[in-house]
């Protein structure tokens, strides 16, 4: 069975509505969605390689990521079975806006 039939099956990997919005672990996960593969239910941006399953079946992993967020969050993801890889980077604005706020919040309560 190839992705997209395991796609439209309901296989698991959607979007994990527990990050906020504007996380760069969100917005990545988001974007491997978007390219019709099955996220890992948890990423670590480490700057590391994992291998996860893309198309949602236990034990075959043949997807993989890479994501780094020292500096402007950016990364890479794959598959190595169907041959693609794409980049990837942070929406700047929303990053921006978001450590911004952070930032802000820091200052308050200090």
């Amino acid at each position: 069975m190839n992705r997209d039939a395991h796609l439209k099956s309901g296989s698991s990997g959607e979007p994990a509505d527990e990050l906020p919005d504007h996380s760069p672990c969100k917005q990545f996960r988001n974007a491997i969605y978007g390219a019709d593969v099955i996220p890992p239910a948890d990423i670590k941006a480490d700057g590391k390689v994992h291998r996860f399953s893309s198309i949602g079946v236990p034990g075959k992993r043949s997807g993989w990521y890479v994501l780094d967020c020292s500096g402007i969050p950016a990364g890479m993801f794959g598959d190595s079975v169907f041959g693609f890889s794409q980049t990837w980077r942070a929406d700047v604005d929303e990053w921006m806006d978001q450590r911004l706020t952070m930032d802000r919040k820091d200052k308050v309560t200090q």
